[in-house]
């Protein structure tokens, strides 16, 4: 796993991340963990995870329960749901908890109903010590066209966040790109 310091900002036109950032999440042979505002020894005593049930939330939802304090944190799992859009949250969390490193007791579920994610996402972040999200999985075609959700909530939150990439296992560079 890579872990590393993100600023939040991007100055570099064609970059989502940034123009650093970018290569190395695309590249990196491993799981990639971006941290923002996480500095200065904070303790994290309610964890936000918003959920879509892509394949980077459930190590977002691990990194949540190593990330929350040990003995009083809680983590909530929290989904937007929308029409015509299926997806039990509760059933993702119980199918990954082995994995997680607090009590499933102190793991809560939240689903929304609304259109707008990432307006939601960041309201409910208000309340909570910070955010771990997973980055999007999109094609490079899909991301010029417009800016992933993950990555708005991630530019746009002002409380500490994490941001993370599951290692993907080996993939077509042709299927990445269109």
């Amino acid at each position: 796993m890579l872990i590393m310091g993100w600023h939040g900002k991007h100055r570099t036109h064609g970059f989502h991340l940034g123009a650093t950032v970018d290569p190395i999440v695309e590249i990196a042979p491993c799981s990639v963990v971006m941290m923002k505002n996480c500095g200065g020894g904070r303790k994290y005593n309610r964890v936000l995870v918003p959920i879509a049930g892509g394949p980077n939330s459930s190590l977002a939802l691990e990194i949540a329960s190593i990330l929350a304090e040990k003995d009083t944190g809680t983590v909530t799992a929290f989904t937007v749901a929308s029409r015509g859009r299926k997806f039990d949250l509760a059933t993702f969390v119980d199918q990954h908890a082995e994995r997680l490193d607090i009590p499933r007791d102190r793991i809560h579920c939240k689903t929304v109903t609304g259109k707008d994610v990432v307006g939601a996402v960041l309201r409910k972040a208000e309340d909570y010590d910070m955010v771990v999200l997973g980055n999007t999985r999109e094609s490079a075609l899909r991301q010029m066209a417009h800016t992933p959700i993950p990555e708005t909530i991630a530019r746009n939150c002002k409380k500490p966040l994490v941001m993370c990439r599951a290692i993907s296992g080996m993939q077509s560079w042709i299927r990445r790109y269109i």
